[in-house]
């Protein structure tokens, strides 16, 4: 028995071999199907493990060896810490550089890089670190912007001073940070903020420093971020590998239709049904074992190539020494050739029943098959759905179960995919001719049209679940999200009066276009209350700008973008105020929190609404005039000064007045940091931090246009009996290219449209686990990729289809 089922296996991978050598091209374009779980696989996982910030990685990135950093001076920390630790001073600030004749800042480190404690904070590039106090080393985003390297000098410090760059190291924790690192104590300007890494001693690892010492400890990996990570790389997998499935399946039972004569000669000299489905299985898992390998090999050159770019992308050094993973790529050819199996045993069994004569009958059960297909699939699709809404309900939320939905979807969609074909096939007789054929050509072969469109539904649903993902909106998840001025600001970090002169302001105001300069002042004592109670369920909390400004006219104009109304500026003038949001409002009136020496008391004031465009963070939510600030005790913080300009500046207008202020600065000679220019910074919307997720979201669309490539490579082969037809009733030479781009029109087409629209289940999924996101549809680019993709793959396909048509000889 045992020999029999060997002997029967060996024939069976003989045939595979010579079926292989007759048909090499259509064997090529399978086994590059069977590449594609290979080598997405591989390379995802070696990237992955590579570029992922595993607590371990971050706490190495942010502390070196130690277990905290403590914002502290020397004698303060060497009291804090227990007895026994071991302690090393890291200090950062701000300084001013000379950069081609203007002046401008800079990030310092001051640190010994030659203490153990500080290994993994740098890597260090060329060169060494700075030991003496004239030397210094770059981050090599900085030397690259100043053009220098090892040997040059650089002027920089308050007052300026020139260092000699002994090497070009790059903070670990951002790769692209442009730093300036010298050694420690070496302070280049004012007070730098100190800090210090500490090591416990043993028996004291659950120290923590008092409350009003700032601190940063070693972190732990999040449960939540670890099921995002594997999830968003198991969606792209999964989907590839189902797509692997649907157009291998397809094309295999082609093939074994198309080898139906040899299988039943075979099965006449007394093969089995088994052995008989065999050599159909075997054939496939030839091409796995060769497609596998294919994919392992460049997944391995690909990882090496581009090494450097995921360090970039990632902003952090690869782990693992930048090698790949040898058992993630085993693994995935593993799975490669357990896919090409899988996707053989529907074929073979098909192929051993219609090659064995007492069963041929069963060849017309094709039409029961697709029956089967349609009311199996259309339940599965949507149970899938059901479940998608239930795993993203906001009680539920569990992303498994979502992705679990989607999958349900594409495999009932999938399921459908004949019946969609068969419905196309309806519309033939009303189309032009290369359309009607192409058309036709689908109908007849409607289970392999089908996969091939559920291929490139699967390929496109996982592209759009991560382009939803990238694009979400978290511009309510905080005060961090808000911009901070209208952008045709510039603002003065506060008390600048007290070192800048009239005629340095004058040549500030100079450089600039500006329209009015506005004084900010803002009451350090009060603040206004939200007025929303009980905010609707599932929506944040309201968090405006609550900081209560003193002024007029001018800071309303800032503000809301527009001339102050008569009906506000005569409110104010009666004592009341003017909100900017309305979730200050009560109606007519607004409630400031005033806190005074010995309580904490309310104020209701009378209000009227003057909505800003957006929330400004660095400026107030409302305003009240100085003489009711006055009268009802609020005190006046430092302010600061906000150039409201006729237009946005430009890169050099903001460098020339940049330089001015500094120079202001180093005339003055004061005992700080340097303070710049503020720019407005914009409101902020979602970009994902983990940037394996922008990885995952080019290789699934690389895989769409893979996919979508082979499909209708293999519906063109098919159509060589047609052309044959043609060349003989005298078809033009232009037929055959239009002809096939008409097919990579029809199988491109329905699948991407079909997966723009299942591609919201798995990107409600990761919705599902992360709160903070709301949906901010790119509806204009789903449009794109709905019409483009369809378009580029006719155009594809019209530069590469050969012209000249085939003759087939019908006679063998």
């Amino acid at each position: 028995m045992i020999w029999e089922w060997a002997g029967s296996w060996r024939v069976a991978f003989r045939l595979a071999r010579r079926e292989i050598r007759r048909r090499p091209w259509h064997s090529a374009m399978l086994a590059l199907v069977l590449a594609i779980p290979a080598f997405v696989g591989g390379y995802l996982w070696s990237a992955d493990t590579a570029t992922f910030e595993t607590a371990e990685r971050s706490n190495e990135f942010r502390l070196g060896q130690a277990d905290l950093l403590i914002e502290a001076g020397p004698g303060e920390t060497a009291a804090l810490v227990p007895r026994g630790s071991r302690v090393a001073s890291w200090d950062d600030g701000r300084t001013t550089l000379m950069v081609e004749g203007r002046l401008t800042t800079t990030e310092y480190f001051s640190i010994d890089l030659t203490n153990p404690l500080t290994e993994g904070l740098f890597v260090v590039r060329t060169g060494h670190v700075a030991r003496e106090a004239g030397e210094a080393a770059l981050g090599s985003a900085l030397a690259d912007r100043l053009g220098l390297g090892v040997g040059d000098t650089i002027r920089l410090g308050m007052p300026l001073r020139e260092l000699r760059i002994v090497g070009i190291i790059d903070p670990t924790v951002q790769l692209d940070r442009p730093v300036v690192v010298v050694a420690a104590g070496n302070h280049l300007s004012g007070n730098p903020d100190q800090h210090h890494l500490v090591v416990l001693p043993p028996d004291a690892r659950d120290w923590v420093p008092p409350e009003d010492i700032g601190f940063l400890s070693t972190v732990e990996d999040s449960p939540a971020d670890q099921a995002i990570r594997t999830t968003a790389l198991w969606l792209v997998v999964g989907f590839a590998s189902a797509q692997v499935v649907l157009m291998v399946g397809a094309t295999t039972a082609v093939t074994a239709r198309r080898r139906h004569r040899e299988l039943a000669m075979v099965a006449a000299v007394g093969a089995t049904r088994s052995q008989t489905g065999r050599i159909v299985i075997a054939h496939n898992l030839t091409l796995g074992i060769a497609g596998a390998f294919a994919g392992l090999v460049l997944s391995i050159m690909a990882f090496y190539l581009t090494g450097d770019v995921l360090a970039q992308v990632t902003n952090h050094p690869l782990a693992n020494d930048s090698r790949p993973g040898l058992g993630a790529h085993l693994t995935a050819g593993a799975v490669s050739v357990l896919l090409a199996g899988v996707a053989a045993l529907g074929p073979a069994h098909g192929a051993a029943r219609r090659s064995d004569p007492s069963a041929a009958l069963h060849r017309l059960g094709d039409q029961r098959i697709r029956r089967g297909l349609l009311f199996g699939g259309l339940p599965l699709a949507v149970l899938g759905a059901i479940a998608v809404m239930y795993g993203v309900d906001s009680e539920v939320a569990d992303l498994r179960i979502t992705v679990l939905g989607a999958g349900l979807v594409l495999v009932g969609l999938a399921a459908s995919g004949p019946l969609i074909v068969a419905a196309l096939g309806r519309l033939a007789g009303r189309m032009v001719l290369p359309l009607r054929i192409s058309i036709r050509h689908a109908a007849r072969h409607q289970l392999r049209t089908g996969a091939a469109i559920a291929a490139v539904c699967a390929a496109t649903a996982g592209s759009i679940g991560m382009i939803l993902f990238l694009t979400a909106d978290t511009s309510t998840g905080g005060p961090g999200q808000q911009a901070t001025a209208p952008p045709n600001t510039l603002s003065l970090p506060a008390e600048v009066d007290t070192w800048i002169n009239d005629e340095e302001m004058a040549q500030l105001r100079n450089e600039l276009p500006c329209h009015r300069l506005v004084s900010v002042l803002v009451a350090s004592d009060s603040s206004v209350i939200n007025a929303f109670r009980n905010p609707a369920p599932g929506l944040p909390t309201p968090d405006m700008p609550a900081s209560v400004g003193i002024g007029g006219g001018e800071l309303i104009e800032l503000v809301t973008g527009a001339p102050a109304t008569e009906q506000a500026l005569s409110l104010l003038a009666a004592g009341g105020a003017v909100s900017f949001y309305p979730e200050f409002m009560d109606v007519d009136s607004l409630r400031l929190r005033h806190e005074t020496v010995d309580d904490v008391e309310r104020i209701e004031l009378d209000a009227i609404l003057l909505p800003a465009p957006e929330p400004y963070r660095g400026l107030p939510g409302v305003v009240v005039s100085p003489e009711t600030a006055a009268e009802l005790g609020l005190i006046s913080g430092s302010g600061r000064l906000v150039f409201d300009l006729d237009r946005p500046l430009n890169q050099s207008e903001l460098a020339a007045a940049q330089h001015a202020f500094l120079s202001a600065q180093l005339r003055a000679d004061i005992d700080t940091d340097p303070v710049g220019l503020i720019p407005p910074r914009p409101a902020g919307g979602h970009v994902a931090e983990n940037p394996m997720v922008y990885l995952l979201a080019i290789l699934s669309g690389l895989i769409t246009i893979l996919v979508g490539a082979v499909a209708v490579g293999q519906a063109n082969a098919e159509t060589r009996g047609d052309m044959s037809t043609l060349a003989a009733i005298g078809g033009g030479v232009w037929i055959r290219r239009t002809i096939s781009a008409c097919q990579a029109g029809l199988v491109v087409g329905v699948g991407t449209v079909l997966g723009v629209v299942v591609g919201f289940a798995p990107a409600a999924g990761l919705f599902a686990v992360r709160p903070d996101l709301s949906w901010n549809t790119p509806w204009w680019l789903l449009a794109v990729i709905a019409v483009g993709v369809p378009v580029l793959a006719m155009l594809g396909t019209l530069a590469v289809a050969q012209s000249k048509l085939v003759f087939v000889r019908r006679t063998s």
